[in-house]
């Protein structure tokens, strides 16, 4: 279990520990954090019943699946109808499927997106919120 030690409405530090009884006994409000997310920081505030604090994400490596779901229905259709004609979607499409990972940060995908762009595929905005939206944990690639 992951709990926080906060002091004076603020997260002093992190403990985890099986075994929290011997902890109960000092006069610091203890909170488990075990299923929160993201996993709050020292430094993060309690205000009312709820830890606050930035939400920093540690990674923006995505499961491929998760790639593909950010794009809409017709998005995907559209990339799939150009790439039957143009080998650059399709060599992206190729990539995408062998890849491990997606990284959402590296200059590779963030190239990827542009040419989507440059082929009418996604609109700039859309590019930017792809690639920009912070992973939710169903996302992440661990």
């Amino acid at each position: 279990m992951i709990y926080a030690i906060v002091n004076n409405n603020t997260v002093e530090s992190i403990l985890e520990t099986d075994d929290i009884e011997a902890y109960l006994k000092s006069n610091q409000l203890i909170i488990d954090i075990t299923d929160i997310y993201p996993q709050p920081n020292v430094g993060w505030v309690l205000n009312g019943n709820k830890l606050e604090g930035e939400d920093p994400v540690l990674t923006w490596k995505i499961t491929r699946l998760a790639m593909r779901q950010r794009f809409s229905a017709e998005e995907l259709v559209a990339l799939y109808t150009a790439a039957n004609t143009t080998v650059i979607l399709k060599i992206l499409l190729d990539n995408l499927s062998v890849s491990t990972y997606v990284d959402l940060s590296s200059p590779q995908t963030q190239y990827g997106i542009s040419l989507l762009v440059s082929y009418g595929i996604l609109t700039q905005e859309r590019a930017t919120q792809i690639l920009t939206t912070a992973p939710t944990k169903a996302e992440l690639y661990e």
